[in-house]
């Protein structure tokens, strides 16, 4: 083999070693979200109540204001 096609399995090995990393680590984020508090768990489960609680209002200006923003 030349020094090109070396450089290039080089680089190939590098972006099959990144997209291995990158899909293990969401797989990982993922599966630890479900059972571990996190700035994403915590940000759904306000969203959730606040809807919630949107539905329960009468008077939902600021609501639709904040939605519309």
């Amino acid at each position: 083999m030349n020094e090109f096609t070396d450089q290039h399995l080089l680089n190939l090995c590098a972006f099959i070693w990144f997209l291995l990393c990158f899909k293990g680590y969401s797989q990982y984020a993922r599966l630890k979200a479900r059972n571990t508090a996190c700035l994403a768990s915590e940000l759904h489960q306000a969203r959730f109540e606040w809807m919630h609680a949107l539905f329960q209002r009468e008077i939902r200006v600021a609501d639709n204001t904040a939605i519309a923003n």
